[in-house]
Order: structure tokens, then C-alpha cells, then sequence
């Protein structure tokens, strides 16, 4: 990475170990669906993630018990600045639980490309 610009070229992911990043919007899609779009460190950083790819995100579960489960972005490193990701929540899914509860301004540990 070139100084003061973290994240731009080589993207903001880590493989070993997991990042935070924002919600900054939540939008519910259906009664069980919701799109939750995370902001970058900057406006002009990119995600990093190769087509393909996945990231692992980690929360808890409903006992307060560390959950990673694999998601893949619905948006590309064109869209820079920000990620999105389109979640259905299941009753039992214990990642579900996590961003059930999921707030704007809370935060999701992320790690990858996996």
C-alpha cells in the first residue's frame, strides 16, 4: 500500500486476520432478507476481493457464541468506497441471528479472500 492511501490498490481484505467495517445503511428486501452495505476506509478504497472469491464474516449467535460463516459481495471492485452484501435470515441459522440484530453504524469482522 502507498502511505495515506490505505486499501486503494491492494484492497482493504486481510487473509489471516479479520477487519471491522461499518454499516452504514441496512435495507430490508423481504421479511426474511436484507441488503447490508458496509463502508471502506476511504471513498476511493476497493474491497480487494477477486471475481469468485468470498470473504468470511464473523458475529454471534443468539448465546453469544462466536459464528464465521463464507458470503460473497453483491458488488465488484468497481464499486469503490463501500461493499454490499444481500443476506437471507433463517429462524436457526446462527449467523442469521447476528444480522438479525445488525444496526447502522454497528460493525462486521471480515476477513479474506477465502
Amino acid at each position: 500500500n502507498v502511505p495515506n492511501t490505505p486499501c486503494v490498490f491492494l484492497g482493504c481484505l486481510d487473509p489471516e486476520k479479520f477487519k471491522d467495517f461499518k454499516l452504514v445503511k441496512r435495507t430490508q428486501l423481504s421479511h426474511n432478507v436484507a441488503k447490508f452495505k458496509f463502508a471502506l476506509p476511504t471513498p476511493t478504497s476497493v474491497l480487494g476481493l477477486p471475481i469468485g472469491q468470498h470473504i468470511s464474516c464473523r458475529g454471534k449467535d443468539s448465546l453469544n457464541e462466536d459464528v464465521v460463516k463464507p458470503y460473497t459481495p453483491t458488488t465488484l471492485d468497481s464499486d469503490v468506497g463501500y461493499f454490499e452484501l444481500v443476506i437471507k435470515m433463517y429462524p436457526q441459522g446462527r449467523m442469521s441471528q447476528h444480522f438479525q440484530v445488525m444496526c447502522e453504524g454497528d460493525y462486521l469482522a471480515v476477513k479474506g479472500p477465502k
